[in-house]
Protein backbone atom coordinates (compact mmCIF):
# COMPACT_ATOMS: atom_id res chain seq x y z
CA UNK A 1 0.00 0.00 0.00
CA UNK A 2 1.57 3.78 -0.67
CA UNK A 3 2.23 6.16 1.59
CA UNK A 4 -0.16 9.05 2.56
CA UNK A 5 1.55 12.49 3.51
CA UNK A 6 0.60 15.53 4.08
CA UNK A 7 0.47 18.76 1.57
CA UNK A 8 1.50 22.21 2.42
CA UNK A 9 0.70 25.49 0.82
CA UNK A 10 3.02 28.59 0.90
CA UNK A 11 1.89 30.46 3.80
CA UNK A 12 2.20 27.52 6.12
CA UNK A 13 5.60 26.88 5.05
CA UNK A 14 8.03 28.01 7.80
CA UNK A 15 12.01 29.25 7.84
CA UNK A 16 13.79 27.46 5.49
CA UNK A 17 17.31 26.51 7.93
CA UNK A 18 14.43 25.89 10.94
CA UNK A 19 14.41 22.16 9.49
CA UNK A 20 16.54 19.36 8.40
CA UNK A 21 13.27 18.79 5.93
CA UNK A 22 13.37 17.97 2.41
CA UNK A 23 10.99 20.92 0.31
CA UNK A 24 9.08 19.50 -2.83
CA UNK A 25 7.18 20.87 -5.15
CA UNK A 26 4.21 19.05 -5.94
CA UNK A 27 1.02 18.42 -8.50
CA UNK A 28 -1.44 15.95 -8.72
CA UNK A 29 -0.32 13.96 -12.13
CA UNK A 30 -1.37 10.63 -12.89
CA UNK A 31 -0.30 8.07 -12.12
CA UNK A 32 3.22 9.89 -10.17
CA UNK A 33 1.36 11.94 -7.75
CA UNK A 34 -2.87 12.57 -6.86
CA UNK A 35 -4.73 14.04 -4.14
CA UNK A 36 -6.74 11.83 -1.37
CA UNK A 37 -9.73 12.13 -0.76
CA UNK A 38 -11.18 14.44 2.06
CA UNK A 39 -12.72 12.66 4.73
CA UNK A 40 -14.36 16.52 5.81
CA UNK A 41 -14.30 20.09 5.30
CA UNK A 42 -11.14 20.80 7.33
CA UNK A 43 -9.46 17.84 6.90
CA UNK A 44 -5.63 18.49 5.77
CA UNK A 45 -4.21 18.28 1.79
CA UNK A 46 -3.02 15.06 1.42
CA UNK A 47 -1.22 13.36 -1.48
CA UNK A 48 -0.18 9.88 -2.22
CA UNK A 49 1.35 7.98 -5.47
CA UNK A 50 4.55 6.47 -6.54
CA UNK A 51 6.73 9.76 -6.51
CA UNK A 52 6.49 9.71 -2.66
CA UNK A 53 8.13 6.22 -1.92
CA UNK A 54 10.34 7.72 -4.81
CA UNK A 55 10.97 10.65 -2.55
CA UNK A 56 11.87 9.17 0.56
CA UNK A 57 15.07 7.40 -0.83
CA UNK A 58 15.93 10.90 -2.51
CA UNK A 59 15.54 12.11 1.10
CA UNK A 60 17.47 9.29 3.07
CA UNK A 61 20.23 9.56 -0.01
CA UNK A 62 20.34 13.16 1.06
CA UNK A 63 20.98 13.20 4.98
CA UNK A 64 17.31 14.64 4.96
CA UNK A 65 15.58 13.84 7.68
CA UNK A 66 12.19 14.21 6.98
CA UNK A 67 10.12 15.74 3.69
CA UNK A 68 7.62 18.56 3.34
CA UNK A 69 5.24 18.66 0.40
CA UNK A 70 4.43 21.98 -1.11
CA UNK A 71 1.45 22.57 -3.53
CA UNK A 72 1.46 25.50 -5.43
CA UNK A 73 -2.98 26.27 -5.05
CA UNK A 74 -3.25 29.27 -7.30
CA UNK A 75 -4.47 26.71 -10.30
CA UNK A 76 -2.01 26.76 -12.62
CA UNK A 77 -0.92 23.73 -12.33
CA UNK A 78 2.69 23.45 -13.31
CA UNK A 79 2.91 26.64 -14.08
CA UNK A 80 2.33 29.44 -16.78
CA UNK A 81 4.92 32.43 -17.35
CA UNK A 82 4.19 35.66 -17.12
CA UNK A 83 5.40 38.73 -19.50
CA UNK A 84 7.33 40.01 -16.74
CA UNK A 85 9.14 36.58 -16.52
CA UNK A 86 7.65 35.35 -13.36
CA UNK A 87 6.32 32.16 -12.63
CA UNK A 88 3.35 30.78 -10.97
CA UNK A 89 2.09 27.05 -10.35
CA UNK A 90 4.53 24.61 -9.66
CA UNK A 91 7.72 25.91 -11.73
CA UNK A 92 7.16 29.11 -9.19
CA UNK A 93 7.77 27.23 -6.14
CA UNK A 94 11.03 26.59 -7.39
CA UNK A 95 12.09 30.08 -9.05
CA UNK A 96 11.02 31.73 -6.01
CA UNK A 97 13.19 29.34 -3.72
CA UNK A 98 10.22 28.21 -1.79
CA UNK A 99 11.10 24.66 -2.88
CA UNK A 100 14.36 22.36 -3.40
CA UNK A 101 13.00 20.57 -6.29
CA UNK A 102 9.98 18.67 -8.19
CA UNK A 103 7.96 15.84 -6.22
CA UNK A 104 6.78 14.54 -9.18
CA UNK A 105 8.47 14.67 -13.24
CA UNK A 106 7.66 17.36 -15.23
CA UNK A 107 8.65 17.90 -19.36
CA UNK A 108 12.15 19.05 -19.88
CA UNK A 109 10.94 22.27 -21.81
CA UNK A 110 13.37 25.18 -22.96
CA UNK A 111 11.20 27.94 -21.44
CA UNK A 112 11.42 26.37 -18.17
CA UNK A 113 15.49 26.68 -18.23
CA UNK A 114 15.28 30.35 -17.36
CA UNK A 115 14.23 29.57 -13.61
CA UNK A 116 15.01 26.00 -12.99
CA UNK A 117 17.47 23.60 -13.88
CA UNK A 118 16.31 19.70 -14.94
CA UNK A 119 18.51 16.40 -13.35
CA UNK A 120 18.58 13.51 -15.66
CA UNK A 121 16.14 12.29 -17.30
CA UNK A 122 13.87 9.23 -16.02
CA UNK A 123 12.25 8.24 -18.60
CA UNK A 124 10.38 8.99 -21.79
CA UNK A 125 6.43 9.37 -23.23
CA UNK A 126 4.57 11.06 -25.42
CA UNK A 127 1.43 12.79 -26.27
CA UNK A 128 -1.75 11.18 -27.02
CA UNK A 129 -5.60 11.27 -27.29
CA UNK A 130 -7.84 9.67 -25.34
CA UNK A 131 -11.76 9.16 -24.98
CA UNK A 132 -14.31 7.13 -24.05
CA UNK A 133 -14.98 3.76 -26.05
CA UNK A 134 -17.91 3.55 -27.70
CA UNK A 135 -20.17 0.72 -26.75
CA UNK A 136 -22.67 -1.82 -28.61
CA UNK A 137 -26.42 -0.53 -28.67
CA UNK A 138 -29.61 -1.63 -30.51
CA UNK A 139 -30.22 0.22 -33.48
CA UNK A 140 -33.36 0.82 -35.10
CA UNK A 141 -32.45 1.95 -37.94
CA UNK A 142 -29.67 -1.18 -38.28
CA UNK A 143 -32.09 -2.74 -41.03
CA UNK A 144 -31.02 -0.17 -43.77
CA UNK A 145 -26.95 -0.30 -42.48
CA UNK A 146 -26.12 -3.17 -44.71
CA UNK A 147 -25.77 -0.79 -47.98
CA UNK A 148 -24.76 2.31 -47.93
CA UNK A 149 -27.10 5.78 -48.49
CA UNK A 150 -25.86 5.87 -52.16
CA UNK A 151 -26.13 2.34 -53.08
CA UNK A 152 -29.73 2.02 -52.13
CA UNK A 153 -30.42 5.08 -53.87
CA UNK A 154 -28.91 3.36 -56.57
CA UNK A 155 -31.75 0.45 -56.37
CA UNK A 156 -34.65 3.07 -55.79
CA UNK A 157 -33.11 4.37 -59.06
CA UNK A 158 -33.11 0.88 -61.06
CA UNK A 159 -36.46 0.07 -59.39
CA UNK A 160 -37.94 3.02 -61.07
CA UNK A 161 -36.28 2.99 -64.01
CA UNK A 162 -37.39 -0.88 -64.46
CA UNK A 163 -40.96 -0.04 -63.90
CA UNK A 164 -41.13 2.63 -66.37
CA UNK A 165 -39.21 0.46 -68.87
CA UNK A 166 -42.12 -2.13 -68.16
CA UNK A 167 -44.76 0.21 -68.48
CA UNK A 168 -43.32 1.90 -71.34
CA UNK A 169 -42.95 -1.47 -73.46
CA UNK A 170 -46.51 -2.63 -72.90
CA UNK A 171 -48.05 0.71 -73.52
CA UNK A 172 -46.21 0.41 -77.00
CA UNK A 173 -47.50 -2.91 -77.75
CA UNK A 174 -50.81 -2.44 -76.93
CA UNK A 175 -50.65 -6.06 -74.73
CA UNK A 176 -51.95 -4.87 -71.86
CA UNK A 177 -53.54 -7.92 -69.87
CA UNK A 178 -56.45 -8.13 -66.96
CA UNK A 179 -53.37 -9.60 -64.77
CA UNK A 180 -51.08 -7.22 -64.96
CA UNK A 181 -48.35 -8.58 -63.13
CA UNK A 182 -47.82 -11.69 -66.05
CA UNK A 183 -45.41 -10.51 -68.19
CA UNK A 184 -46.29 -10.08 -72.13
CA UNK A 185 -43.89 -10.15 -75.26
CA UNK A 186 -40.42 -10.78 -75.49
CA UNK A 187 -39.36 -6.98 -74.09
CA UNK A 188 -41.46 -7.42 -71.03
CA UNK A 189 -40.43 -10.88 -70.39
CA UNK A 190 -36.76 -9.49 -71.12
CA UNK A 191 -36.87 -6.65 -68.76
CA UNK A 192 -38.79 -8.79 -66.27
CA UNK A 193 -36.30 -11.64 -66.01
CA UNK A 194 -32.99 -9.18 -65.53
CA UNK A 195 -35.18 -7.05 -63.29
CA UNK A 196 -35.76 -10.58 -60.88
CA UNK A 197 -31.99 -11.48 -61.48
CA UNK A 198 -31.12 -8.35 -60.30
CA UNK A 199 -33.09 -8.50 -56.95
CA UNK A 200 -31.98 -11.96 -56.27
CA UNK A 201 -28.36 -10.81 -56.48
CA UNK A 202 -28.89 -7.42 -54.43
CA UNK A 203 -31.56 -9.42 -51.59
CA UNK A 204 -28.71 -12.23 -51.18
CA UNK A 205 -26.30 -9.36 -50.77
CA UNK A 206 -27.92 -7.81 -48.28
CA UNK A 207 -28.69 -10.84 -45.62
CA UNK A 208 -25.33 -11.64 -45.96
CA UNK A 209 -23.78 -7.95 -45.34
CA UNK A 210 -26.73 -7.78 -42.33
CA UNK A 211 -25.67 -11.63 -41.09
CA UNK A 212 -21.78 -10.32 -41.02
CA UNK A 213 -23.41 -7.15 -39.07
CA UNK A 214 -25.36 -9.46 -36.55
CA UNK A 215 -22.35 -11.91 -35.81
CA UNK A 216 -19.50 -9.01 -36.01
CA UNK A 217 -20.37 -5.95 -35.38
CA UNK A 218 -18.32 -3.29 -35.54
CA UNK A 219 -17.22 -0.36 -33.14
CA UNK A 220 -17.48 3.04 -34.76
CA UNK A 221 -15.00 5.40 -32.73
CA UNK A 222 -16.19 8.82 -32.93
CA UNK A 223 -12.51 9.90 -33.62
CA UNK A 224 -8.86 8.38 -34.43
CA UNK A 225 -6.84 11.82 -34.64
CA UNK A 226 -6.51 15.13 -34.46
CA UNK A 227 -8.43 16.08 -37.68
CA UNK A 228 -11.31 14.05 -36.63
CA UNK A 229 -11.59 15.32 -33.45
CA UNK A 230 -11.69 18.86 -34.28
CA UNK A 231 -14.43 17.71 -36.90
CA UNK A 232 -16.54 16.06 -34.06
CA UNK A 233 -17.04 18.82 -31.87
CA UNK A 234 -15.82 16.96 -28.51
CA UNK A 235 -14.76 19.11 -26.13
CA UNK A 236 -11.23 18.65 -25.48
CA UNK A 237 -9.06 19.14 -22.39
CA UNK A 238 -5.47 19.93 -21.87
CA UNK A 239 -3.45 20.51 -18.76
CA UNK A 240 -3.22 23.97 -17.45
CA UNK A 241 0.55 25.13 -17.46
CA UNK A 242 1.45 22.19 -19.60
CA UNK A 243 4.19 21.97 -21.94
CA UNK A 244 1.83 20.43 -24.28
CA UNK A 245 -0.52 23.51 -23.93
CA UNK A 246 2.27 26.03 -24.96
CA UNK A 247 3.37 23.85 -27.81
CA UNK A 248 -0.42 24.48 -29.04
CA UNK A 249 -0.17 27.93 -28.15
CA UNK A 250 3.89 28.05 -30.37
CA UNK A 251 2.38 25.81 -33.10
CA UNK A 252 2.67 26.78 -36.76
CA UNK A 253 -0.16 26.95 -39.31
CA UNK A 254 -0.43 24.09 -41.18
CA UNK A 255 0.62 21.25 -38.28
CA UNK A 256 -1.80 19.03 -36.14
CA UNK A 257 -1.39 21.41 -32.95
CA UNK A 258 -2.56 24.29 -35.00
CA UNK A 259 -5.64 22.78 -35.15
CA UNK A 260 -6.25 22.51 -31.81
CA UNK A 261 -5.11 26.04 -31.16
CA UNK A 262 -8.05 27.15 -33.20
CA UNK A 263 -10.52 24.74 -31.75
CA UNK A 264 -13.22 26.86 -30.00
CA UNK A 265 -13.34 23.10 -27.39
CA UNK A 266 -10.34 23.26 -26.19
CA UNK A 267 -10.50 23.88 -22.74
CA UNK A 268 -7.33 24.04 -20.50
CA UNK A 269 -8.01 22.63 -16.78
CA UNK A 270 -6.09 22.06 -13.21
CA UNK A 271 -8.70 19.11 -12.07
CA UNK A 272 -7.07 15.98 -13.76
CA UNK A 273 -9.64 14.00 -11.33
CA UNK A 274 -12.03 15.66 -12.73
CA UNK A 275 -11.40 15.94 -16.62
CA UNK A 276 -10.68 11.65 -16.16
CA UNK A 277 -14.35 11.48 -14.49
CA UNK A 278 -15.92 13.19 -17.01
CA UNK A 279 -14.10 11.33 -19.78
CA UNK A 280 -14.98 8.32 -19.00
CA UNK A 281 -18.51 9.39 -18.79
CA UNK A 282 -18.11 10.63 -22.23
CA UNK A 283 -18.08 14.16 -21.62
CA UNK A 284 -14.51 15.30 -23.29
CA UNK A 285 -11.57 14.13 -24.47
CA UNK A 286 -8.30 14.42 -23.20
CA UNK A 287 -4.93 14.98 -24.42
CA UNK A 288 -1.98 14.17 -22.19
CA UNK A 289 0.72 11.87 -21.60
CA UNK A 290 0.40 8.09 -22.65
CA UNK A 291 1.47 7.16 -19.24
CA UNK A 292 -1.42 8.29 -17.97
CA UNK A 293 -3.79 7.27 -20.30
CA UNK A 294 -2.62 3.89 -19.84
CA UNK A 295 -2.53 4.41 -15.50
CA UNK A 296 -6.50 5.46 -16.30
CA UNK A 297 -7.25 2.44 -18.40
CA UNK A 298 -5.22 -0.03 -15.68
CA UNK A 299 -7.64 1.31 -12.95
CA UNK A 300 -10.61 1.79 -14.87
CA UNK A 301 -10.21 -2.41 -16.21
CA UNK A 302 -9.26 -3.24 -12.67
CA UNK A 303 -12.45 -1.96 -10.97
CA UNK A 304 -14.76 -2.45 -13.60
CA UNK A 305 -13.24 -5.71 -15.68
CA UNK A 306 -13.82 -3.50 -18.78
CA UNK A 307 -11.97 -1.58 -20.97
CA UNK A 308 -14.13 2.12 -21.33
CA UNK A 309 -11.35 4.08 -23.13
CA UNK A 310 -9.13 4.50 -26.29
CA UNK A 311 -6.36 5.77 -28.03
CA UNK A 312 -5.97 7.76 -30.94
CA UNK A 313 -3.91 5.66 -33.47
CA UNK A 314 -1.66 9.00 -33.60
CA UNK A 315 1.27 9.75 -31.47
CA UNK A 316 2.69 13.23 -31.41
CA UNK A 317 6.75 14.33 -29.68
CA UNK A 318 7.60 10.22 -28.85
CA UNK A 319 10.52 11.65 -27.57
CA UNK A 320 9.04 13.71 -24.10
CA UNK A 321 11.52 13.73 -21.74
CA UNK A 322 10.48 13.75 -18.25
CA UNK A 323 12.69 14.86 -15.35
CA UNK A 324 12.97 16.32 -12.34
CA UNK A 325 13.60 19.96 -11.44
CA UNK A 326 15.64 22.16 -9.13
CA UNK A 327 16.01 25.85 -8.87
CA UNK A 328 18.59 27.74 -11.13
CA UNK A 329 21.64 26.81 -9.91
CA UNK A 330 21.18 24.76 -6.65
CA UNK A 331 23.75 22.45 -5.74
CA UNK A 332 20.85 19.76 -5.03
CA UNK A 333 21.09 19.20 -8.82
CA UNK A 334 24.54 17.61 -9.18
CA UNK A 335 23.92 15.65 -6.17
CA UNK A 336 20.23 13.93 -7.73
CA UNK A 337 22.16 13.41 -11.12
CA UNK A 338 24.45 10.79 -8.94
CA UNK A 339 21.93 9.34 -6.47
CA UNK A 340 20.08 8.74 -9.57
CA UNK A 341 23.01 7.19 -11.36
CA UNK A 342 24.44 5.18 -8.68
CA UNK A 343 20.83 3.80 -7.25
CA UNK A 344 19.35 2.59 -10.52
CA UNK A 345 17.90 -0.72 -8.96
CA UNK A 346 16.65 1.46 -6.09
CA UNK A 347 14.84 3.65 -8.16
CA UNK A 348 13.20 0.72 -10.62
CA UNK A 349 9.66 2.28 -10.76
CA UNK A 350 11.11 4.86 -13.27
CA UNK A 351 14.51 3.30 -14.17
Amino acid sequence: MMSIVPVLTPDQLGPRNSSNCLRLAVETWFPHLFWVRATSQNAPLTMTGPMIEISKILAKKLNRSCIEYVWSGDGTFFGVRHDNGSWDGLTGLLARNLTEMTGVPITIEHSRLEVVEFSQTLFVDSWNLAYKRPELQSDISGFVKPFTMLLWSLIAAIMIAVFAGLFFVEYRHKKLRTCKWYPSGDSVRLLSGLWLLMALIISTLYRSNLKAMLILPKIVLPFNNIQELVRSDIPLHVAQGSTLSRQIQNSLPGTSLHAIKNYPNQILSSDPLQVFADTLKGRNAVFVEALSILYGLHTTFAARRKCELYLGEEHFSTVVGQTLATPKGSPIKDQIDFIYRDNRSDLHLYA
